[in-house]
């Protein structure tokens, strides 16, 4: 429909399309293809289905998101990102106050790892009515934090509400960043550090810098975050930029 009416418009869907199944809840039958992954309880999406539908590429939530049904989407010509919101839990990453700081930057390196091309965030300041949201005035600040009564990350919809499309506040002088969105914007910077390294190497040489961290078969296994895991990080970053100053 928007096709017919917009040419030029590209259109995503965050659905589970398999043309197999009339439950996306429910395990569904494999797609064909060589490549095509095993029946499980999480619904595969079907390249040829979605492309028949008039949808440019396919955006599943994090913890959707089957690696090897990815990569055959990918090979049929499906270009595919991903998303998260308020799920997906620990020990997936996310953007919440209860993941810690850096599962936010790894989460770029796991989008190229599965060769995403693009990455979905619902809102950036979805602060409730019920919240004081008082501006802050930067100049009265003796600390970095705000006060917890007026900028509640609870304050949502449910329980579970911690910090969902909560990455700015407001301040007097205009919008002021978390320090979540700063570690969002490094993993962002990341992303283009491999896709350089892509451009110069190829996609295999991306790949083997990322897997000492982030387990391509199950996105839920990657680093713990301890000091030796943090140096690790550092020294495969330092070894990008190397890599690409060689290329340049």
């Amino acid at each position: 429909l928007f096709k017919a009416k917009l040419p030029g418009v590209r259109t995503f869907t965050t659905a589970h399309l398999c043309a197999s199944h009339a439950d996306w809840r429910t395990p569904v039958s494999p797609c064909t293809g060589p490549s095509a992954p095993t029946p499980g309880p999480v619904p595969v999406q079907d390249p040829a289905y979605i492309k028949s539908l008039n949808i440019d590429l396919a955006c599943p939530i994090l913890d959707w998101v089957k690696p090897d049904n990815v990569s055959y989407c990918e090979e049929q010509g499906l270009e595919m990102w991903m998303y998260t919101s308020l799920e997906p839990y620990a020990p997936f990453l996310n953007f919440r106050f209860d993941n810690l700081l850096w599962q936010s930057r790894l989460l770029f390196w796991q989008m190229a790892q599965l060769r995403l091309t693009g990455f979905l965030y619902w809102n950036l300041n979805a602060w409730q009515t019920t919240v004081t949201s008082a501006p802050v005035d930067l100049t009265t600040l003796t600390t970095p934090f705000l006060d917890p009564a007026a900028w509640s990350p609870m304050n949502g919809d449910s329980p579970k509400d911690v910090g969902d499309g909560k990455l700015t506040y407001a301040s007097t002088t205009g919008p002021l960043s978390s320090i979540r969105l700063h570690s969002v914007r490094d993993g962002i910077e990341d992303f283009g550090y491999l896709a350089l390294v892509k451009q110069r190497y190829g996609d295999a040489a991306v790949q083997e810098l990322i897997a000492p961290l982030s387990d391509a078969t199950n996105l839920q296994n990657h680093i713990e975050g301890t000091q030796a895991d943090l140096l690790l990080w550092q020294q495969i970053r330092l070894k990008a930029a190397t890599m690409i100053a060689a290329a340049a």
